[in-house]
This record gives C-alpha cells, structure tokens and sequence, in this order.
C-alpha cells in the first residue's frame, strides 16, 4: 500500500521542554522524574495503558512545562528514549496526527474527504476519535488507538487488556454492517516497528475481535512515526499481520 509522501503529517510538542530520567509510575496518572539538576519532580502521565515495555528506571524523559501555577503538577510526561528510540507516550497525540495525516492524504484510502471532524457523537454515550464525510453520503467512522510496545521489531496492541477497545471494534462492525464505511489506525508512537499485530497473548479477546471485524469489512491501517525532540511525524503504513 502507498501513501502520498508529499508532505509528511507532523504533530509538535508543546514548550518549553525539560529533560529528566524515569524513576517509577504512581497511580496510573503519575511519574517521578529526576531533572538534570538532580531534583525529584512529579509529572502527569496522560496514558493511562500499561506502558509495557516503556517504564525503563534511568531512561532519559521529555516533558512539557505547562508553567501553569493553577495546575497541581506543572509538568506533562510527552516521551522516553528506549535504546535510542524516542517512544510518544502522550495519547491525546495520535488523534491528531492521524486526523492531519488524512487530511493530507497520508492514509491514500481514507483521503478524498472534505470535512473531518474530531470527537463526533454517534450514539447516546459513543464518540468517534474521527468522522469522514463529503456530504454526498460516503461517510466513513474512524477510531485511532494509541501503539507503544515494540517487541522484536514487531508493534503489538494492546499492551493490557480492554474493555474499551472491544467496544469500540464493536461500533465499527455495527456501522460496518449498516453499509456504511469504518476504519481502526493504530499510531505507533516510535520508530523501531516493522509490523503490526494484535497482542493475543495479552487480550486473546481483543485479537478474536480485530480479525472479526477485518473479516467483516473494518479496515485496517497501522501508521509508523518517527518520535523527535521536536514531536512526532508519520513515516508510512505499516503491513499488518492478523
């Protein structure tokens, strides 16, 4: 499959930013940091996932200094470096990315659109990360699905179990099976990821249900990234295996 590489989809972090060294996780939403000055700080962790594979004590850390005095922790965790590979941990990054990375024609199957919008209700209690249309009736549902576990050169989702990714393949195959058009895109927030495919040893339900709704009509894209100290930018698709 190619993509149009004409103008590649770039998502920057915010600064300023601040180095620092993992410690440990607390809490899901939390992260001990060590600055390079030597002091302890707490950062927000916006993946709220497992992060399998990304908690390394010592490894080299970017985040944001909001520099908000109103905020409880002014620091926001955006990356850390695995042997020399960036990994975006921020989910709210993806959805953007992969909205520009559309919009460009990044994604060649899912371009020709003229409005995408962002967050759309399509159900009491439902969002979409990303709804297509031309008005002309060819809309098509997208969900985006944040990827950070690398293992053998292979990206793998998810890294926990989810509740909530299984009812998000769901809606697909609902729309799916009402005629109308759905997609999945996992962002694989780092660079060393050859490949893609569902982790079943760690949700074998999730992995049953991604190869029923591929079987069903759900495409299927899985877009690379390069992670920078500048932010994220698409590099391609990556073959997907199921």
């Amino acid at each position: 499959m190619k993509e149009n590489t004409t103008s590649r989809p770039f998502i920057p972090f915010p600064t300023p930013l601040v180095r620092g060294r993992f410690i440990k996780r607390e809490k899901r939403f939390l992260a001990h940091m060590e600055l390079e000055s030597g002091e302890r700080v707490i950062a927000h962790c916006a993946n709220t996932g497992s992060m399998r594979g990304s908690l390394r004590e010592g490894a080299p850390t970017l985040m944001w200094d909001s520099e908000n005095p109103k905020r409880k922790y002014t620091l926001s965790w955006k990356a850390i470096q695995l042997d020399n590979t960036w990994v975006g941990i921020d989910t709210s990054l993806p959805n953007a990315l992969a909205a520009e990375a559309i919009s460009l024609g990044f994604i060649a199957p899912l371009s020709g659109h003229e409005t995408i919008q962002r967050e759309r209700k399509i159900s009491e209690g439902s969002r979409i990360d990303i709804y297509l249309t031309d008005g002309a009736g060819a809309d098509c549902y997208v969900e985006v699905k944040n990827v950070t576990l690398v293992e053998g050169g292979v990206a793998r989702f998810p890294d926990a179990v989810t509740t909530r990714g299984l009812k998000h393949l769901g809606e697909l195959i609902k729309k799916v099976s009402k005629g109308e058009r759905a997609a999945m895109v996992y962002v694989v927030q780092r660079s060393d990821g050859r490949s893609f495919i569902p982790a079943d040893d760690i949700d074998p339900a999730y992995g049953a249900r991604l190869r029923e709704a591929a079987e069903k009509g759900v495409e299927l894209y899985a877009l690379s990234t390069e992670v920078s100290e500048k932010g994220v930018v698409a590099t391609g698709l990556l073959p997907i295996h199921l």
